[in-house]
């Protein structure tokens, strides 16, 4: 992890594309802006591992619904059953 120390109105750089800049200090909390490109995704680190974790759950959702769906139903195994006896 790179640390910087920036004081108020002082700007950060990023790949040519994203600037940050300090814009005002107040005790422990620091507000930055942000100027990037649209294709840039900005996001809290909370609300990205939201999203990752909805994301996972949505996964898991869609194959147990795979699943449901690829399985033989029960009639007919109980059909394979009985047309065996005879």
């Amino acid at each position: 992890m790179l640390y910087l120390t920036r004081k108020v109105g002082e700007r950060i750089i990023i790949n040519d594309e994203i600037e940050l800049t300090v814009v005002s200090i107040s005790g422990r909390v620091a507000k930055l802006g942000f100027v990037y490109p649209e294709h840039a995704k900005v996001l809290r680190s909370e609300i990205y591992e939201r999203i990752q974790r909805e994301n996972e759950s949505a996964i898991e959702s869609a194959q147990g619904v795979e699943d449901y769906l690829t399985e033989e139903p029960e009639y007919e195994r109980e059909y394979e059953k009985v047309s065996n006896l005879f």
